[in-house]
């Protein structure tokens, strides 16, 4: 192994750890923050009354939080939003949360890139 797969490695592995901060951040500190803010609405009710609270649950009502800030205005149109009601959610706290999933999807693209630009060469 050369110091450049060394040194790769090596960031890929602290972006694994830098995700999971991330992870375990919102899911075990700011989950019931986010979906106390969205109390009421019918999408992150039934994700919280279907998946419940363990690891996997707790990703996909993290997940449907997300996509509820991203996607507000279709799901409005689509009947699954109130009007604005995303913007219930503190303005810092959204952005926190949009910046560590933006963080973790170019982690992950970038470790693919590294990966199969200079390992699997």
């Amino acid at each position: 192994m050369t110091d450049t797969e060394f040194t790769i490695g090596m960031i890929i592995a602290l972006n694994i750890f830098i995700s999971f901060g991330f992870t375990g951040y919102f899911q075990y500190g700011k989950l019931s923050e986010l979906e106390h803010h969205l109390d009421g609405n019918e999408s992150v009710e039934w994700n919280r009354t279907v998946w419940g609270s363990g690891f996997i649950g707790r990703q996909m009502r993290l997940n449907m939080i997300v996509v509820t800030i991203l996607m507000a205005r279709r799901l409005h149109r689509n009947g699954f939003l109130g009007k604005d009601e995303e913007k219930k959610i503190p303005k810092k706290l959204r952005i926190q949360l949009l910046a560590a999933y933006a963080y973790e999807s170019v982690a992950v693209l970038s470790s693919f890139i590294f990966y199969f630009m200079v390992i699997a060469d």
